[in-house]
């Protein structure tokens, strides 16, 4: 009975060791935050790195869109999340380094750096 006690004991430490081993703790070298947030995700091949200036432009029939004009890709429409709009707004920038997913001329923001 003893010996069945010492190894339920010595599992139930190795499981515990592992769990708490698994748990996230920022991201690796190889990850990247997103958003600012404590979501890690590993790079993907089909991410895009822009670099440019941004600018709004308006919309017809009301609203305005974010806009960045590459040197290679020409101009990027941008989907940008309301804490990346925030970060445009209060950044004195004027160029940014921005990663995301492409998709025709419009690009779904994930990270967004400012160049000063």
């Amino acid at each position: 009975m003893s010996n069945y006690i010492k190894i339920a004991t010595t599992a139930f430490i190795i499981l515990c060791a592992q769990g708490g081993a698994a748990q996230p703790r920022g991201c690796t070298s190889q990850q990247k935050s997103v958003d600012g947030v404590q979501r890690c995700v590993e790079p993907s091949s089909d991410d895009v790195i822009a670099l440019g200036t941004l600018m709004r432009a308006p919309i017809p029939g009301g609203g305005e869109r974010v806009i960045l004009h590459d040197e290679k890709r020409g101009d990027i429409d941008l989907k940008l999340t309301p804490s990346l709009v925030e970060v445009v707004d209060e950044s004195p920038a004027d160029s940014f380094e921005v990663e995301g997913y492409l998709s025709g001329i419009e690009l779904t923001v994930k990270n967004l750096r400012p160049i000063e």
